[in-house]
């Protein structure tokens, strides 16, 4: 599943709010994986990958790539909600260097076990997933590298910019 934003700022999930998934019978675990891509020009994309296991533990991978000349930060939230009214909120965020400077990748992987979940899966027949991601220029990460790049610059007399 793809998560697409507008202009890299506001954002929205690929499929409809409301979407129920079933819970299948004698499953102990289920994922929800996503490709990320952004409009608007962006040149940050990747993937996302959550799994939640019936005995209560999760692991949430993923890599985001930036592609362009400046730093981008990037953040996600998936939220998860049983149909007994239990969520659990997953929610990373980070940045990455562009051509200029920095990391160009941010990767992360999250690991853990939920005390309660065990319990809800077993109360619980159907989940409804809501994940969005978003991404928007690191404009200080920018000037940082831009200053970097100067070694001689000492005082920053003004920014310029819109």
């Amino acid at each position: 599943m793809a998560v697409a934003a507008d202009s890299g700022l506001a954002t929205r999930p690929n499929y409809p709010a409301g979407s129920i998934t079933l819970l299948p019978q004698y499953t102990d675990n289920f994922t929800e994986s996503r490709n990320i891509t952004f409009n608007g020009g962006v040149p940050v994309g990747g993937w996302s990958s959550l799994t939640l296991h019936s005995n209560g533990s999760y692991s949430w991978t993923g890599h985001m790539h930036n592609s362009g000349g400046v730093g981008y930060n990037y953040g996600e939230a998936c939220v998860i909600r049983f149909e007994t009214g239990a969520t659990y909120i997953f929610d990373v965020r980070g940045g990455m260097g562009g051509v200029f400077g920095g990391s160009r990748d941010f990767n992360w992987q999250r690991e853990g076990r939920l005390e309660t979940l065990p319990s809800v899966w077993d109360e619980a027949s159907s989940y409804v997933p809501s994940c969005s991601a978003k991404a928007g220029l690191d404009i200080g990460g920018t000037i940082d590298a831009a200053k970097g790049g100067i070694p001689y610059a000492m005082t920053v007399l003004a920014i310029i910019g819109a």
